[in-house]
């Protein structure tokens, strides 16, 4: 078992498997912004055109 560090906060070495878990969440958030910004845009409405002269 680890100790906390000077501060108390918690272990000093991190959970193993720990970096691969935060960076496959990073991963999703992404692609989770993205697939928001593509849908923005496609059902944005197209704005009107003026009336001709």
């Amino acid at each position: 078992m680890s100790r906390p560090d000077a501060t108390g906060s918690g272990p000093t070495d991190p959970l193993p498997g720990n970096g691969r878990r935060r960076t496959a969440a990073i991963a999703l958030v992404a692609a989770l912004v993205l697939v928001a910004v593509v849908l923005a845009v496609l059902l944005q409405r197209p704005a009107e055109s003026p009336e001709p002269a």
